[in-house]
């Protein structure tokens, strides 16, 4: 089967699987607090339905188009994130990082991912030389990717920010930067860091807790404790859907980000391997994907779309599993949230896209050389009368 009906099949798989865990995760809260069971749900569905259409419209829109489109596609998203900065921006849990709609809310630090990934691969193809010189291939795109990041620093969400290094650093060493000017911007990214960590006491206080969660288990060690509780209830089968106790009222962000803790204990260790399979399936077709490319574009736009996701996937269950400090990460296709969900759908598209634009290419290729093949090897065809009188 080919790697994009991978890509599309495991996604999909994820995605029904989120539907059902966001309603199982939420049903109760929402009835007792939105007097609507079927609250979140009906959101959900409205997202998926978004993010199908974007998925389509993903997979058809032209890559050549979209690569041209790039400068303005990212000032159209910077343009986004810098409102929230500003009256129009919602303010939720200390941090504005929406923009309100009405009905509901968007996050357009989730775009801005994406916009970064196609304006990178989009630059170092216009530059194919760029990643062999210091200015050219780390200073110019460092400047692009620091406009799109300190202004989502700013919102505060450091989760993000660091989300879209990781993938701008990944992009960089595709692209055939040096590995002594990668080593140095993994260096001196540290003191950055450290700062963005040790300004705000609450993230200081996140680091202790991850260290000793159990010193403070109904304080600052609470939430990721009741995760830890979740995903021990669930032994080898799980408790059954529906079933979890730790989604009442117990753990907080129970739909959201933590919404792999409820999953583990509903479906036990047998459903959580299962879920981890099926992104490790995603991640190796996607990159499959992006080995075949066409271009240098394609290839570069591939790998920050598909590394965009396993990373969060990866980052996500890290933190429900107390493996690095509690931060704001969604569980790609799975946890509830509108703008994170068509994101990932987009990206599915463009990954569809890049491998039908990559098989048209080779098809192309492999006519142009049987043409040119014909072209040498056939003798010229010669009319025999016209050819005697050119003899006499």
């Amino acid at each position: 089967m080919k790697d994009r009906y991978w890509v599309l099949f495991s996604a999909m798989a994820l995605m029904f699987l989120g539907v059902t865990m966001v309603f199982s995760a939420s049903g109760i809260y929402a009835e007792r607090e939105l007097q609507s069971s079927f609250y979140f749900l009906k959101k959900e569905l409205l997202w998926v339905t978004l993010g199908s259409l974007t998925l389509f419209v993903a997979y058809i829109f032209p890559l050549k188009s979209l690569q041209a489109l790039a400068p303005l596609i990212f000032l159209s998203v910077l343009g986004l994130v810098l409102l929230t900065h500003t009256p129009l921006g919602v303010k939720v849990g200390g941090a504005k990082r929406w923009l309100g709609l009405g009905f509901s809310t968007l996050q357009p630090s989730e775009f801005m991912k994406i916009a970064l990934v196609i304006l990178l691969a989009a630059y170092f193809d216009w530059v194919p030389k760029a990643a062999g010189y210091f200015w050219r291939g780390v200073a110019f795109p460092l400047v692009l990717a620091g406009l799109a990041i300190l202004p989502v620093l700013t919102q505060p969400d450091l989760g993000t920010a660091i989300m879209m290094s990781a993938v701008t650093f990944l992009i960089l060493f595709v692209s055939g930067v040096r590995l002594r000017y990668l080593l140095g911007l993994a260096i001196s990214g540290l003191p950055i860091l450290f700062y963005c960590i040790v300004q705000f006491p609450y993230r200081l206080r996140r680091i202790f807790t991850f260290l000793d969660p159990w010193k403070d288990p109904q304080g600052s060690g609470f939430q990721i404790v009741q995760s830890f509780l979740a995903i021990g209830k669930g032994g080898l089968s799980g408790v059954g859907l529906g079933e979890s106790t730790q989604k009442l009222f117990y753990l907080p962000e129970a739909h959201t980000d933590f919404i792999f803790s409820i999953l583990a204990e509903e479906l036990g260790f047998v459903g959580s391997v299962s879920v981890i399979l099926t992104f490790v399936i995603f991640t190796v077709a996607a990159f499959r994907v992006t080995l075949h490319a066409a271009d240098r574009f394609t290839h570069l736009c591939g790998v920050g779309c598909c590394s965009m996701i396993s990373l969060q996937a990866l980052f996500n269950i890290a933190v429900v599993t107390g493996t690095v400090p509690t931060k704001g990460i969604p569980l790609p296709f799975i946890s509830f949230g509108g703008s994170n969900m068509i994101m990932n759908l987009m990206v599915v598209g463009i990954l569809l896209n890049i491998s039908k634009y990559s098989e048209k290419s080779k098809e192309e290729l492999k006519r142009k050389k049987v043409i040119s093949s014909k072209t040498i090897t056939k003798p010229e065809w010669r009319n025999p009368v016209t050819e005697k009188f050119r003899i006499a």
